[in-house]
């Protein structure tokens, strides 16, 4: 009975954070719409967060992962910047300026997702408890997802957006050679081989004593 109660405990909170990451990502979405920024949708944050939250209520592993290639160091740098500008009162990289001069408070609960997801997700993954295996699939998907992101951010979205940092480097540091495609893509390319076996260690040692 106890093992029961136990597993099913364990099954809810894999569900919430599952619910919460979907609902962030959805959430996102609607203030694309309702604030007028329709081009915000293509940010990888917020499908992210959809396809992390659907892959942890499906306990599809190989979906998390291609999330988190793509993900993990983006709001790694958007924490320190974040975390940053809270003890000096400035930021490093200009990322996170617009947070501290942003009024409405659904769009710092959306923003926030940089800092509180990925652990959600790491917690979820160590619940789950599923082998996690070096394979090439997540990462296949991530490049795939990264292409056609890219694409549809550079023919849908306004530059002066800079959705997805598409059109230069985003925050304060300012660079936008002609070139900056190609860089665009090979910056996306190494981190997605330099994460790939960062992310499968990282979940690896939360679920290592799991089985």
């Amino acid at each position: 009975m106890v093992d029961s109660r136990g597993d099913k405990l364990r099954k809810n909170i894999i569900n919430l954070i599952g619910a919460i990451v979907l609902f962030v990502g959805i959430l996102g979405i609607f203030n694309s719409f309702y604030f007028d920024r329709a081009y915000d949708l293509f940010w990888f944050c917020y499908l992210g967060s959809i396809l992390l939250g659907i892959g942890i209520i499906f306990r599809n592993i190989t979906l998390i992962k291609s999330q988190f290639y793509i993900l993990i160091i983006p709001d790694i740098i958007w924490s320190i910047d974040f975390l940053v500008h809270l003890i000096r009162g400035k930021s490093i990289f200009g990322i996170v300026d617009y947070f501290f001069v942003e009024t409405r408070w659904i769009v710092k609960i959306v923003s926030l997702q940089h800092i509180y997801s990925i652990p959600l997700v790491i917690l979820a993954v160590f619940l789950i408890g599923k082998a996690i295996k070096t394979e090439n699939r997540a990462l296949l998907m991530s490049f795939i997802q990264i292409t056609f992101t890219y694409l549809a951010t550079t023919i849908f979205t306004p530059p002066e957006a800079n959705i997805n940092c598409a059109y230069r480097l985003c925050g304060s540091i300012v660079l936008s050679p002609n070139y900056y495609p190609l860089l665009w893509f090979a910056a996306s390319l190494i981190m997605l081989f330099l994460t790939r076996s960062l992310v499968n260690k990282i979940l690896q040692s939360f679920i290592k004593d799991n089985h």
